[in-house]
């Protein structure tokens, strides 16, 4: 299997579907409690949002894990909240 560099639409195209995920889960969660649950400032979401910075990759991975606990969960009928 032969791994190649993304090209410049795909990486674009990645980004916007992160900033739009980033977009739905403040929304969801209140920027305050995203950014506490995350352990960094409201002001480095505002950042994400408006594109003047991009999250850490530390930041990735515990968005992307505290996404997949609260879909299991709910998917067993046991909603909450990963903070």
């Amino acid at each position: 299997m032969t791994i190649t560099k993304p090209t410049t639409r795909e990486v674009r195209a990645g980004t916007k579907a992160v900033l739009a995920s980033l977009r739905r889960l403040v929304e969801e969660h209140g920027t305050a409690s995203f950014a506490r649950g995350l352990g960094i400032s409201e002001q480095g979401i505002y950042n994400w949002k408006s594109g003047k910075s991009t999250p850490t990759l530390k930041s990735l991975v515990a968005i992307l894990l505290g996404t997949k606990v609260n879909l299991l969960a709910a998917a067993n009928g046991t909603p909450r909240k990963v903070k």
